[in-house]
């Protein structure tokens, strides 16, 4: 297994301006009369987003990107082909990532020349490396030496006293002090300090909360927002963090499970628990993520800075800082997330883990292939806009799009996964995270049933926020909620 040197970025970081918050409140009668889910928590809205943070993160050898609207774009085109290709032939064998891998993984998407789909390492542009083109069997760590100019997660200025940036091995293992961002730090410590320290009533961390949802867009737009579940969670007793998380970067079937010893952050290095890994493989249920993939994939990549954060607040000493278990869920149906529930619930079980379960949620606008609208607050008859539709505003398109997303939430708080998986047929709502929340709410039920107690195996959500108020169908927005389950 190699190191992995990770750094915090959204692919799906809108360009919009500052983040808007707004508080968790009920709708209208005529959708009270359709939803009888109990509503969610309803704190006081959070402070919005700082202006200064970059919308985007830099990523080593990344340079000359194009647009996030390009970026955007071309993602989705190019998961939306991979998963029809799937589709279409069932049949066709994946290559393989390496000769001595054992297990076949589907590659992205190839290029095809012009006018083709690209895979993402095409489409960056990235140098190879060892780590990209390594395989299962503990291959060598080779070095990657860059010296950077500032952090590529805050955008800070690195460097000694002399303000020189030394140079900084990609693999960890030159630099130390000098690369680390105090900044990145200091950043998510004001994201938290502007959550209150009580919610109900309940002394924040909530006790038991031992599993949280949280977004992965960048941190200007849902740092804040993050913030929130990352402050209800309850570390005290964990050995290890088990963070859940979509693919972006390949069509995935079923789960998979990284190939790296270590992920860096900003903050410091998180250790992967090989153990827990290995037990996991050893069902046979799961695949291994493919390198390129894997060091390109934001939806666990931007949880890793919290996560240590955490891990600091809670820990006095290094010795007792939980390992991590990063697993990408990919595109499952309801029976098939029923399943992965029930192999992860003795990990729900037991007192020593915790869980993060990435997702945002609904990303809206044309950008996105996803312009649902519910006219007079009908969720029964959504219908698409286009550009050329004239200016709704009964009700805005930003309170219809609060809604549809509320709905979901509703039956993430229900704790019943049919009830999810049917919201989401019947809305399309386009929750990215829909499948690790599946996977979780599964084994939350499983729990349940073995002994159901008040309070307990079920989300309650503690803060909503969008990237942008949407009022007119050529805008677009992504929306972030964060939730936590005592367990």
């Amino acid at each position: 297994m190699v190191l992995k040197r990770k750094r915090s970025e959204s692919e799906f970081s809108v360009t919009s301006s500052s983040a808007f918050t707004s508080p968790l409140r009920p709708f209208a009668t005529a959708m009270d009369i359709c939803f009888t889910s109990p509503s969610p928590t309803r704190p006081q809205s959070g402070s919005m987003a700082p202006a200064h943070l970059p919308s985007r993160t830099l990523k080593r050898f990344r340079d000359s990107r194009p647009s996030d609207e390009l970026i955007h774009r071309r993602t989705l085109n190019m998961l939306y082909s991979a998963a029809q290709k799937q589709k279409q032939q069932q049949q066709q064998q994946w290559p393989e990532e390496a000769a001595t891998q054992v297990q076949a993984q589907p590659e992205t998407p190839r290029d095809s020349g012009s006018g083709g789909q690209m895979s993402l390492h095409s489409f960056w542009k990235l140098p190879p490396t060892s780590a990209a083109a390594s395989s299962a069997s503990a291959p060598p760590v080779d070095r990657a030496i860059y010296a950077p100019t500032s952090c590529e997660d805050c955008g800070q200025t690195l460097g000694g006293e002399d303000g020189g940036g030394d140079s900084m091995d990609i693999d960890g293992l030159d630099g130390g002090e000098q690369t680390s961002c105090r900044a990145c730090g200091k950043h998510l410590d004001s994201f938290l300090k502007e959550v209150p320290d009580t919610i109900n009533n309940s002394n924040l961390p909530i006790s038991g909360a031992r599993v949280v949802i949280a977004p992965h867009a960048g941190y200007s737009y849902s740092g804040p927002c993050a913030a929130w579940a990352y402050k209800c969670l309850d570390l005290s007793k964990a050995k290890r963090i088990f963070v859940l998380g979509p693919s972006h970067t390949y069509y995935l079937s079923g789960c998979a499970l990284t190939k790296f010893a270590k992920y860096e952050t900003p903050l410091g290095d998180l250790t992967v628990d090989e153990a827990v890994i290995q037990e996991l493989r050893d069902t046979g249920k799961f695949q291994d993520i493919p390198s390129g993939s894997d060091v390109n994939e934001h939806s666990l990549e931007m949880h890793l800075p919290y996560i240590y954060k955490r891990i600091t607040q809670t820990f006095s000493s290094e010795s007792e800082y939980p390992t991590i278990v990063p697993i990408l869920v990919g595109d499952n149906n309801g029976p098939e997330e029923k399943e992965f529930g029930e192999l992860l619930a003795p990990y729900l079980k037991n007192p020593e883990n915790a869980f993060v379960v990435s997702s945002d949620f609904c990303h809206w606008g044309s950008r996105f292939s996803y312009t649902a609208y519910a006219p007079e607050g009908n969720v029964q008859q959504i219908q698409s806009l286009s550009r050329r539709t004239a200016k709704p505003t009964n009700p805005p398109i930003h309170e219809s799009i609060k809604q549809i997303d509320h709905l979901a939430m509703y039956a993430v708080e229900s704790g019943d996964h049919n009830s999810f998986v049917d919201n989401l047929k019947h809305t399309k709502n386009t929750v990215c995270g829909r499948h690790p929340i599946g996977v979780m709410m599964a084994a939350l039920e499983v729990l349940a049933k073995e002994g159901a107690e008040d309070g307990k195996y079920r989300f309650k959500f503690v803060q909503y926020q969008r990237s942008s108020l949407v009022e007119d169908a050529s805008d677009s927005s992504v929306s972030y909620a964060s939730a936590y389950a005592v367990v």
